[in-house]
């Protein structure tokens, strides 16, 4: 993963005044640093199924590295067949 890494540095703020034009300056300075990481990213995912033509869903998402780490979490309705079919009970003959 690449990304920056930004610094900041309180400084004194300095006023310029003309006759038509006034300005004030930043009272901080950035400076930027491009940097590259390696991390891992992790997905969890559980659907279920609770009709035969609907289901929800909840997964999860990190990326896990030194940049940056977001997190993440979804739910989701589901329309569609799911694939279940009913239950026939076995029929038992005496």
């Amino acid at each position: 993963m690449s990304g920056e890494e930004v610094t900041f540095e309180k400084t004194d703020a300095v006023s310029n005044n003309l006759i038509i034009v006034a300005s004030t300056s930043s009272n901080y300075n950035t400076y930027k640093e491009n940097k590259s990481s390696v991390g891992a990213a992790l997905r969890a995912d559980l659907n279920w199924g609770f009709a035969s033509f609907m289901g929800l869903g909840v997964g999860a998402l990190a990326n896990i590295n030194s940049i940056q780490s977001p997190v993440s979490v979804q739910v989701k309705l589901m329309v569609g067949y799911m694939g279940r079919e009913k239950k026939n009970k076995p029929q038992i003959n005496y």
